[in-house]
């Protein structure tokens, strides 16, 4: 029962998120964490911060992790399978009707709503994870960094990521 519930939940978050990987994490959060209690919020967190760092879609590698933390091996399979599922089908359907009508005013219409809302919900997930991590001042110090060197200098996600892994390291040996 558990692993089709594991499923039935990452099918639902692959089907009701829209913008991709960044954009499911508050359905991710509201599932995993308030609605059944599989990880809390730091191990979420944790999660998010690994499948960043791991080749392959966001969602599809939460998906996984959150799997195996809920359900083992099996867990991370039904996890991932119910996640892809719904974009599996929806291209499949849905690929040829867009292709066809994608410049139709009405399918612009839904695309022209949809996109805030995808802003709105990245942007929430970034919200809901600084709350969580930027919890002291060589957090904070580093995020602003890196948020200013990949704007400014256009700093790679690898270099970022590799930077702020360096600087864990020196604070955890000098502290």
């Amino acid at each position: 029962m558990l692993h089709w519930e594991i499923y039935w939940t990452f099918f639902k978050i692959g089907a009701f998120s829209f913008g991709g990987g960044y954009g499911m994490i508050p359905l991710i959060t509201q599932e995993l964490v308030y609605h059944h209690g599989w990880v809390t919020m730091e191990q979420l967190v944790d999660m998010i911060a690994v499948s960043q760092m791991t080749p392959g879609p966001i969602a599809i590698n939460i998906a996984t992790f959150a799997g195996y933390q809920t359900g083992g091996t099996m867990g991370s399979v039904v996890a991932t399978l119910g996640v892809v599922t719904p974009s599996a089908l929806i291209v499949i359907a849905g690929v040829a009707y867009f292709l066809k009508h994608h410049k139709h005013p009405l399918v612009q219409a839904v695309l022209k709503g949809i996109r805030p809302v995808v802003i709105a919900l990245i942007a929430y997930s970034g919200v809901t994870v600084a709350q969580r991590v930027l919890d002291d001042m060589l957090a904070t110090g580093i995020f602003v960094a890196a948020l200013l060197a990949s704007h400014y200098y256009k700093l790679h996600p690898i270099a970022a990521l590799g930077a702020g892994g360096f600087i864990g390291i020196l604070s955890y040996i000098l502290l």
